[in-house]
């Protein structure tokens, strides 16, 4: 029983193939103009990234820095510039999203008159 139940659907989602696919497809309604694929494939600008950003409410799920949209919407003549580079510097396709992991670790001695123990000479 097992067996004639797993190829029934194993015969219903195969394909038979096709001999024309360009004519199957043609009868398809077309939905994205190419007025709309342009704009589609037109790259992001810096004003999209503001308005991506500014739509966001405040205090939701806060970004991996642990600061929330608000932080950035605040202070958006700080640091609204890196930001929207960032951003877009994703977005590119050809561009890989590793660079969000690059980060610059800095150590806050934890006790009075602690010394710098690297040498600069």
């Amino acid at each position: 029983m097992g067996d004639l139940i797993s190829s029934f659907y194993k015969e219903l989602y195969t394909s038979e193939g096709t001999e024309d696919m360009a004519s199957v497809l043609n009868t398809v309604p077309t939905k994205v103009t190419p007025e709309m694929n342009d704009q589609l494939l037109a790259p992001f600008t810096e004003k999209e990234v503001k308005e991506a950003l500014f739509q966001m409410f405040p205090t939701k799920a806060s970004g991996p820095d642990g600061l929330p949209a608000h932080f950035f919407q605040q202070h958006w003549d700080v640091c609204g510039e890196e930001i929207t580079e960032g951003v877009l510097r994703i977005l590119k396709v050809d561009n890989n999203p590793s660079c969000i992991n690059e980060t610059l670790i800095v150590l806050i001695p934890k006790v009075s008159g602690a010394e710098d123990s690297l040498s600069t000479d």
